[in-house]
């Protein structure tokens, strides 16, 4: 997009006449008068083209106006966008270069919500985090050179009041001293200035990153919103690595100059040649960077009381098909079964289709293994699935009939209608009965910190097991209708889709408190499932509604 800074009208200019630009169109690739902007507004073929201002357009970042909108190798417009290699295609490069891939989405689909998108947010407060820690390091060297002038003052003071009481001998220890003092004055605040320097320029370019995405945000098609999101994350992520960097090279460090004076003073003619030690001492940050997603964990679900536990809708879907299985991945990837279909889908935020597996058997429930993996619970056996090959990988025959699954570790805990909790090592295929759980069928299973928890549909209650299989306490009350799918927080607080009393279901890690939240969008939700920091929380229905939740 060079001409894109152009003030000129391209299809005047074309006819040797110059114009003043007044339009942008991304689709034409063009700059238009308010004369030429008519005839585009008005043909069929490029009325329905969003235009902007030029304005607007010459504020956007230098690495989003180079966006393509078109093809460069084939000149064709971009249809649709290969999630394998991560970049929109045209339907030259679709029978070419992209031939034999398989996820190959619209474009309209996948820039759907492109502007307010989780993976915009999650920069922008990956931006904000990493200024403000910026910004407490600043203050902390500043600090840091404050103190080190001090201690050198508290030193040099120290050195020369006992030098008084010395003799000429003496001189020579006391210029040696003073000057290694100076020295590593000098050189820590050199340092100090240097990596201040540093750390400032690093503020400033957060800053400017930071504009960058308000001017996109506020000027970007949305084909520049998502890629340029790509390279802010690219970006945001390099800057994070520095952190890594600037921590092995010391530069986070506090520095502080230590002196230990040398105790044989008294006997110094003869015992002592130097006035002590001196050297800088480095002490870690008192300062450490926390990830976003673990801040927000920390402060949404450790430091909440029970009471005000509320649930905020992130994401809203309605899968449309009958299922009895949700996961979610990380980045709130999400995976659920389709049973009549004996399908397995995996989609992203935006509810793109990554992945569509058919099973040889009816699926229930489904965990995350892995970032690759899948184990699904299927008529008497459990399916390890493959995301990559997108089959099934292994077959593990439980010769019983299996139900919900959740996974601790190496081992798979799922719940047999016949025989209750059942647990199966990865490693080696070996199914071990376990004698505890309810032997009843919808009954679903989560694990946290060692403990297993369960849904009986028979009483109807919610069992807590100890590690050493004992129950821990088992949670009983007329508000459970069909309770179904179970989901654990990083605290041990219990979430059960209550299908038949259409609410969740929340109860205290003690099993002695509960409270009902009620979901309008999902009237009566069956399966639940935290992503893997146990930060968000998955709602599904049976009949496809689905939500994505974070705590308040």
């Amino acid at each position: 997009m060079a001409t894109v800074t152009s003030t000129n009208c391209t299809v005047c200019e074309s006819q040797s006449i110059i114009n003043t630009a007044v339009k942008w169109c991304f689709e034409c690739d063009e700059a238009f008068c308010p004369d030429c902007l008519k005839y585009h507004s008005n043909v069929k073929l490029t009325k329905s083209h969003a235009v902007v201002d030029v304005s607007d357009l010459k504020e956007l970042p230098e690495f989003v106006l180079k966006i393509k909108q078109h093809c460069e190798d084939h000149g064709a417009l971009f249809q649709n966008y290969c999630l394998s290699h991560e970049r929109p295609c045209c339907r030259i490069c679709i029978n070419s270069t992209h031939k034999n891939c398989t996820d190959l989405p619209t474009l309209e689909d996948v820039t759907k919500n492109a502007r307010n998108s989780i993976a915009l947010e999650d920069i922008k407060e990956r931006l904000l985090n990493l200024k403000k820690y910026y910004e407490c390091l600043c203050l902390e060297k500043q600090s840091n050179a404050k103190e080190i002038q001090a201690q050198s003052i508290t030193i040099i003071e120290h050195v020369k009041s006992t030098r008084l009481k010395l003799n000429q001998h003496l001189d020579r220890l006391e210029r040696e001293v003073l000057k290694k003092v100076s020295d590593l004055e000098t050189n820590a605040l050199q340092d100090l200035e240097r990596i201040s320097r540093d750390l400032k320029d690093k503020e400033d370019i957060l800053d400017d990153l930071n504009k960058s995405i308000i001017k996109m945000q506020n000027h970007a098609s949305e084909l520049q919103i998502l890629l340029g999101t790509k390279a802010l994350e690219f970006e945001i992520s390099t800057r994070e690595k520095e952190i890594e960097g600037l921590t092995k090279d010391n530069s986070l460090n506090v520095r502080s100059i230590d002196f230990k004076e040398n105790i044989k003073l008294s006997a110094f003619t003869t015992d002592v040649f130097s006035f002590g030690d001196t050297a800088m001492e480095m002490k870690p940050s008192k300062n450490s960077y926390t990830m976003p997603k673990e801040k927000q964990a920390q402060m949404s679900i450790e430091g909440r009381k029970f009471d005000d536990i509320r649930l905020k809708l992130i994401n809203e879907f309605n899968f449309r098909v009958a299922m009895y299985g949700c996961a979610t991945l990380k980045n709130d990837i999400v995976c659920y079964t389709a049973y009549n279909t004996k399908t397995v889908y995996v989609k992203n935020t935006n509810g793109v289709l990554l992945h569509s597996i058919v099973l040889p058997e009816y699926p229930y429930d489904v965990v995350f293994v892995n970032d690759q993996a899948l184990a699904v619970t299927a008529e008497g056996k459990i399916l390890i699935v493959s995301l990559k090959t997108r089959s099934v990988a292994k077959t593990i025959e439980a010769s019983l009939d299996c139900h919900g699954i959740s996974i601790s570790d190496k081992n798979l805990i799922c719940n047999s209608a016949k025989e209750g909790l059942l647990s199966i090592n990865l490693d080696n295929d070996i199914l071990t009965k376990l004698d505890i759980g309810s032997k009843t069928t919808d009954s679903y299973v989560a694990m946290h910190d060692g403990k297993v928890y369960c849904t009986n549909t028979a009483r109807p209650s919610i069992q807590c097991y100890n590690v050493d299989k004992t129950l821990a306490w088992e949670f009983m009350d007329k508000s459970l209708i069909r309770p179904r799918g179970i989901a654990v927080d990083k605290t041990g607080v219990v979430y059960v889709g209550n299908e038949g009393g259409g609410n969740i279901i929340v109860i205290s890690p003690d099993g002695g408190n509960h409270k009902a939240i009620k979901i309008d969008s999902i009237p009566n939700p069956r399966t639940l499932s935290f992503n893997k920091a146990r930060t968000r929380l998955l709602i599904c229905s049976f009949k496809g509604e689905a939500g994505i939740f974070d705590f308040t």
